[in-house]
């Protein structure tokens, strides 16, 4: 999948340069005229810039119906994040996040997934309570296709915590926490951290 940058800067900062080499860069959304097919957007947006940020969100993935959209924010903000993906982001999060995690965010909407930031997936869980109603049934089946392990991850996640604090309260190592979230992604059926978290929404209440 092709990535391509929109940013005011025109050009790729070191982490993106790491994760994205080939990257092509442009200033601003007006300039993408082709149609860029299956790509992956990253659009960066300075602080003062949601609205403009919103119309180049909706303008984009109406032109390019095939695309997935980031959005690289300077100053992250939860109901900025909400409001980019209601217009169908794929993902938000921070424009100076290290090369591990930008990989990880291309990883995940690359496969069809969507990124939250902890903040913004714990506020989108708040609300699937009020909307989604799991049965306790449901949710000990779903817990009983994975291992002791894959438990408790999958209950930290669900509750928002990022890798980094999910391998804290565990005592193990990031890596190991990837892989576990990849198997239980793959052992459910779901592609991303809402999904689980929207499964297990009762149990976390």
């Amino acid at each position: 999948m092709r990535d391509i940058f929109i940013s005011a800067g025109g050009r790729l900062l070191a982490d993106w340069q790491q994760v994205c080499p080939e990257g092509a860069v442009f200033r601003e959304s007006a300039a993408l005229n082709a149609d860029v097919g299956q790509a992956l957007i990253w659009l960066h947006v300075n602080a003062d810039s949601t609205a403009s940020m919103l119309t180049d969100v909706t303008g984009l993935l109406g032109r390019f119906t095939q695309a997935r959209l980031l959005v690289l924010a300077n100053a992250p903000d939860t109901n900025e994040a909400v409001a980019a993906f209601q217009q169908g982001a794929a993902g938000y999060c921070h424009a100076y996040s290290s090369a591990d995690v930008l990989r990880e965010v291309r990883r995940v909407v690359q496969l069809g997934g969507v990124w939250l930031g902890p903040e913004v997936l714990q506020r989108l869980i708040t609300v699937g309570r009020t909307m989604v109603g799991s049965s306790q049934t449901k949710i000990n089946a779903t817990l009983d296709q994975l291992t002791p392990r894959e438990r408790e991850v999958a209950l930290k996640a669900a509750e928002g915590l990022s890798n980094k604090l999910i391998a804290r309260e565990l005592d193990i190592t990031e890596r190991t926490v990837k892989a576990h979230l990849t198997a239980i992604f793959e052992r459910l059926a779901i592609r991303d951290r809402l999904q689980l978290a929207l499964m297990l929404n009762d149990r976390q209440g």
